[in-house]
């Protein structure tokens, strides 16, 4: 992918992704060379808090779902009012994740797995647009975050589904999709 990747900006990440995964899946002896080229494509962005120097919105979703992942994996365990529950991170490191996510969301078109909905990457948004921001879940919400257990969703989607299983949510969703709508107001 090098070869591909040579003079390609963070920017067009969805397109090199687009024009490289399938030749990587197909060829597994390739896929350490894709994976380089993705990790390539990410590493312009450094600073203090591993955001504020990205290139491109999705380049910023991307570290911002990798970075929570890994802290939230970090604290699990912790003593607090509660005691946070076990969550190993799975990857050797938060490049390692982030190759990962890119990939998921190629996989997944850029859009939310829960609801086939476009996914809006970080950058310059509306706080209002933030529960439609992309956000990493894992499958089995007792799982770890490891490759297999993880999907893309909304942010409003993985805190409605919390500490659920995802077939649970999945049936409320559809007794949302098919209601008749909210009540009109009685007073």
């Amino acid at each position: 992918m090098r070869r591909l990747g040579k003079g390609v900006r963070t920017s067009d990440l969805p397109a090199a992704l687009a024009k490289s995964y399938p030749y990587a899946t197909l060829n597994p002896g390739y896929l350490p060379e894709f994976r380089a080229f993705v990790r390539d494509c990410l590493a312009p962005m450094s600073s203090d808090d591993g955001l504020s120097q990205a290139p491109d919105d999705w380049t910023a979703s991307i570290r911002s779902m990798a970075i929570n992942a890994q802290n939230t994996a970090g604290e699990s365990g912790l003593p607090r009012l509660s005691v946070a529950k076990a969550k190993f991170f799975g990857f050797p490191s938060r490049e390692d994740a982030e190759v990962h996510i890119a990939m998921l969301l190629h996989e997944q078109g850029y859009r939310c797995r829960l609801t086939g909905l476009p996914l809006r990457p970080r950058g310059q948004h509306d706080p209002e647009e933030a529960p439609y921001l992309p956000s990493l879940d894992r499958r089995d919400s007792n799982g770890d975050y490891v490759p297999g257990n993880l999907q893309v969703v909304y942010q409003f989607i993985n805190r409605w589904k919390s500490a659920g299983t995802e077939g649970d949510f999945l049936e409320l969703l559809d007794a949302v999709k098919a209601s008749p709508g909210p009540l009109p107001n009685l007073s």
